[in-house]
């Protein structure tokens, strides 16, 4: 058993942007909110949150990189989830980033690719009446 603990504390160690949760899970957390002011948040929010100390500034320098980075990068792309992935990486097989337990990749990418339609349509609807 101690050689778990030890080895789970050599790589926390190792973590190079950490979360400001404390034990508490990404789930949970989105859920407190989500009741409390009565909307959904997003995969960025969610960043935003989980890795700001309790005096509103960032764990570290790469914590508020990637923060700047995703913010940017969400402003080019429809869809939040792409720009999600484009910073941080591809999703690993069954586990998405940043929305907590029980959402898998497939889930993410089908709303995504609804929401990018739905955007679409909207432009073309828009386009149309002009003409």
């Amino acid at each position: 058993m101690k050689k778990l603990a030890q080895k789970n504390a050599e790589n926390r160690e190792k973590l190079k942007v950490p979360h400001t949760l404390g034990y508490k899970s990404l789930a949970r957390k989105k859920h407190e909110l989500e009741s409390r002011d009565g909307r959904t948040y997003s995969r960025g929010e969610m960043y935003t949150i989980s890795h700001k100390k309790s005096d509103g500034s960032f764990v570290n320098e790469d914590a508020y990189n990637n923060n700047e980075k995703l913010q940017a990068t969400i402003k080019d792309y429809v869809s939040e989830n792409e720009a999600f992935q484009k910073v941080f990486g591809k999703e690993q097989h069954g586990y998405v980033r940043s929305v907590g337990l029980g959402a898998t990749p497939s889930q993410i990418n089908r709303s995504t690719r609804l929401a990018s339609s739905s955007v679409e349509n909207e432009k073309n609807k828009g386009n149309a009446r002009r003409n």
